[in-house]
């Protein structure tokens, strides 16, 4: 894990690091790997029913923390506001345990950066 893809994620003692590929958990509506597919996207964790505010122009998947949804918080040891940055392979480039559309805008612009493209560098 890590590298020069892998960006920020203090704060966190477990789940899937920056560098890592997405861990697949059951949810209350099909699989997480299956929701998040093979584009850049930001993985959200929120308090049921709650609808949070868009972090960016990506794509976002919500995955409210109820105990349907409880095996994808625990692997990825997610609060309320923890967010994810998923590369377009399924591997994590940055986590947040509280994300703002700033935090997540300079991410992208350093991946842009890194890899000399207009979108998202995979591995």
């Amino acid at each position: 894990p890590g590298g020069p893809l892998g960006g920020p994620h203090e704060g966190f003692s477990a789940g899937v690091p920056p560098g890592s590929p997405c861990v697949d958990a059951p949810l209350r509506s099909g699989w997480l790997l299956e929701r998040l597919g093979d584009a850049p996207k930001v993985l959200r964790f929120a308090e049921p029913g709650v609808a949070p505010a868009p972090l960016s122009a990506l794509a976002e998947v919500v995955v409210p923390m109820d105990d349907c949804n409880a095996p994808a918080a625990e692997r990825y040891e997610a609060g309320p506001r923890t967010a994810y940055l998923v590369r377009p392979d399924q591997y994590v480039a940055a986590r947040w345990r509280e994300a703002t559309p700033e935090g997540v805008a300079a991410e992208v612009a350093r991946w842009t950066a890194i890899a000399g493209t207009a979108g998202m560098p995979c591995r």
